[in-house]
């Protein structure tokens, strides 16, 4: 990608062009190389610095996200759930299947407190149905264990 390129020939302009263009910095080459990996095999550290800025920004960005969503969805209400979905553009099914601390996820917890409408704006945003790795349940399981019939 330009970005890989320009981490590789150490052009902080370009870089700084692209990132202010929401480029993808995690995305990875056919490699599976991303573009800070590339900077550090080619003894950039400045480009390594500011990637590594660009990605930390990036995820705090994705977490106050999530928390945002994590208090909308607690509450079922589904307009701020929706407008926060909405702010979280292609990065929704990212933040929709974070499980901080290996907690349940908003799917898993929407389900749990029969939030219809909240399980309906969560799976259309990409959210997960899988099992939980630890405790080996579902968002499905939940919603049959506990009688919500209409998720």
């Amino acid at each position: 990608s330009p970005l890989h390129i320009a981490a590789e020939n150490g052009n902080i302009n370009i870089i700084k062009l692209l990132l202010e263009h929401r480029v993808d910095v995690l995305a990875k080459d056919g490699n599976g190389f991303t573009a800070m990996d590339i900077a550090e095999q080619s003894g950039h550290k400045l480009v390594m610095q500011l990637l590594k800025d660009a990605v930390d920004d990036l995820e705090r960005t994705r977490h106050e996200l999530y928390e945002s969503l994590c208090i909308c969805c607690s509450k079922g209400n589904a307009m701020e759930t929706k407008d926060i979905l909405e702010k979280c553009g292609t990065d929704a099914e990212v933040i929709v299947n974070k499980t901080p601390s290996g907690c349940n996820t908003l799917l898993f917890k929407a389900c749990q407190d029969g939030y219809t409408n909240i399980v309906e704006l969560l799976i259309s945003a990409g959210a997960d149905g899988r099992i939980h790795p630890v405790t080996k349940y579902s968002p499905l399981y939940i919603a049959c264990y506990l009688g919500r019939k209409e998720i």
